[in-house]
C-alpha cells in the first residue's frame, strides 16, 4: 500500500530514510519522545533550581500526567502486547501532542527570561499546526495503514527507565551537594530530597529486574525497540514527580515494621518474665 505523508516529520523520515509502511507511526512517535527529553533538560538545566515557583512546578506535573495517562491508556496494548490499531494510534498522538505542545507553549510564555523559550514558542507553535494540518488530512484518506502486530521494544522500555531514574537519582545529588547550606535552612527539604533518591534508586533496581526480558528477536523491528527506549527514558525522567512518594512509602512502610517488630519483642519478653 503506498505511504501517505501527513505530517513533516513522516516527510523527513521518508526523504532521509526512505522509511515506509505502519511502522512509520513508531518512528515518529518516537522523535516526539525524545523532543519532550530535550525540553525537560533544557527547562531544568536553564533556570536556577532556587528560582522555580510553584505554578511551573505544576505545569510540569500536568505535562508529566498527561503523557502518563496517553502511554497507559492508549499505547499499554502496543508496547506490551505487539496489537498495533495504526489508525487510532496514530491520531491519539496527534491529539496528545497538540496538547501537551499547548502547555508548553503556556510553560515558554511564563518564562520569557532566556532567548531559549522564544525557540520552544516558535517550535510548539509550528507542531501544533502541524498536528492539526496532519489530523485533518488523516481523516479525509481513503487508504489507511493497517492494523498489525509488532514483538519486540518491553527490554528497551525497561533499559530506558534505569537510564532515566538514575539520571534523576545523579541530578538529585548534584543538587545536594551543589546547594547543600541553602537546602539546610530550608525545613526538611534535605528529608525530601533524600526519600526522592532512595524512590528513584527502588525504580532503577527494579526496572534492571526486567531488563532480561526475553523477546523472539527475529521479530523485533528497530522501530518498536526505539519506541520502548524512549518511553522508557521519558518514565524514567519523569519519575523525578513520583520518586519522593516510593521513598516516602518505603520509609513509612520500614517504621511499621519497627514498630511491629518492636511490639511483638517486648510481648515475647513479657510472657518470658
Amino acid at each position: 500500500m503506498k505511504q501517505s505523508i501527513i505530517d513533516l516529520t513522516e516527510l523527513v523520515l521518508v526523504c532521509l530514510c526512505q522509511t515506509v509502511g505502519p511502522h512509520m507511526v513508531d518512528y515518529n512517535i518516537s522523535i516526539g519522545m525524545l523532543c519532550r527529553i530535550i525540553f525537560f533538560i533544557f527547562s531544568i538545566t536553564l533556570r536556577d533550581v532556587r528560582s522555580f515557583t510553584w505554578s511551573e512546578l505544576w505545569y510540569q506535573i500536568g505535562a508529566w500526567a498527561m503523557f502518563h495517562l496517553f502511554v497507559i491508556c492508549f499505547e499499554y496494548e502496543y508496547l506490551f502486547k505487539g496489537k498495533s490499531q495504526t489508525v487510532k494510534r496514530e491520531a491519539r498522538y496527534k491529539i496528545f501532542d497538540t496538547l501537551q505542545s499547548g502547555i508548553g507553549i503556556i510553560y515558554s510564555i511564563y518564562n520569557l527570561d532566556s532567548y531559549y523559550y522564544y525557540i520552544f514558542i516558535g517550535f510548539f507553535s509550528l507542531n501544533c499546526l502541524d498536528n492539526i494540518i496532519g489530523l485533518l488530512i488523516y481523516w479525509r484518506q481513503k487508504e489507511k495503514p493497517q492494523n498489525h502486530v509488532q514483538e519486540g521494544g518491553i527490554m528497551e522500555f525497561f533499559i530506558g527507565l534505569t537510564l532515566g531514574s538514575l539520571a534523576v537519582s545523579g541530578y538529585l545529588i548534584t543538587i545536594i551537594v551543589l546547594y547543600w547550606f541553602e537546602i539546610q535552612e530550608i525545613k526538611n527539604l534535605l528529608f525530601y530530597l533524600f526519600l526522592t533518591v532512595v524512590g528513584e534508586l527502588i525504580i532503577s533496581v527494579f526496572s534492571c529486574c526486567f531488563i532480561q526480558y526475553k523477546e523472539n528477536s527475529q521479530k523485533i523491528k528497530f522501530s518498536k525497540q526505539m519506541l520502548g527506549l524512549s518511553y522508557g527514558l521519558n518514565f524514567g525522567l519523569f519519575s523525578i514527580f513520583y520518586g519522593f512518594l516510593i521513598g516516602l512509602f518505603i520509609f513509612i512502610t520500614s517504621i511499621i515494621l519497627c514498630l511491629r517488630n518492636s511490639t511483638s519483642s517486648s510481648q515475647v519478653h513479657t510472657i518470658t518474665e
